[in-house]
């Protein structure tokens, strides 16, 4: 969606259709200008500023065309029925390993991220990029990942070697937080929590984070809130 010259209308009647079929997940991402592309080039500033507007009304109406047919946003541009959420992606939101095969392919290895060359420099065995960061950066960046979906991260107080573990919700690996590290994040969570970009639930040994509806909108703000 986004498309220069899509209506409303249109749209809806797109997911109307889209209710119609036997399915139990769908993506819904809106169209990207890439800077410098052929596309780009042909749209004024006036115009991109419509179809960003339009985007924008798109991506909050959704929910409602859908509502009453079972589906939820679990993450900002994924919907599904009850346990039909994409293990795949959500492993990968959440920091776990993955190896990727072929010219461009990514792939993790819990601590770094190494992305392939193009389909000429795969050939020739070079152009891979690697991104090497310290561990305490690769947490912070899992955990940035991690609140682009509606599930929740649990940070567990004063564990049994003195320091904090951040795990998921949803499951998947846990990550051990220094002291200044976990009072950081929590200090920079409150004050997301202020803006109404955050929810923040404590009890005694535990604090609960997940995005809200407006945080899940505005997720590039809580990614450079949190860098």
């Amino acid at each position: 969606y986004g498309i220069q010259g899509q209506k409303e209308a249109d749209f809806v009647q797109d997911i109307e259709k889209l209710m119609s079929l036997p399915i139990k997940h769908f993506s819904a991402y809106s169209l990207t200008m890439e800077e410098n592309s052929t596309l780009s080039k042909k749209i004024t500033e006036k115009e991109l500023i419509e179809i960003e507007d339009s985007s924008t009304l798109m991506w909050h109406i959704l929910p409602n065309i859908i509502k009453g047919k079972g589906f939820k946003r679990y993450e900002v541009s994924n919907y599904s029925l009850h346990n039909y959420e994409c293990s795949h992606n959500l492993a990968i939101w959440f920091g776990s390993k993955y190896i990727g095969f072929g010219p461009t392919a990514s792939s993790f290895d819990g601590i770094n991220r190494w992305t392939n060359g193009s389909i000429y420099e795969w050939l020739a065995n070079k152009g891979t990029i690697y991104d090497f960061i310290e561990n305490e950066k690769r947490i912070t960046e899992i955990f940035i990942f991690g609140l682009r979906t509606a599930f929740s991260w649990s940070i567990m107080l004063k564990n049994d070697n003195g320091s904090s573990v951040l795990s998921s919700i949803y499951g998947g690996n846990s990550y051990h937080l220094t002291t200044a590290h976990t009072n950081n994040l929590i200090s920079k969570c409150l004050n997301l929590k202020e803006m109404g970009l955050l929810k923040i639930k404590e009890n005694k040994n535990a604090i609960y984070v997940s995005s809200t509806k407006k945080g899940l909108s505005f997720w590039n703000d809580i990614a450079l809130a949190l860098i």
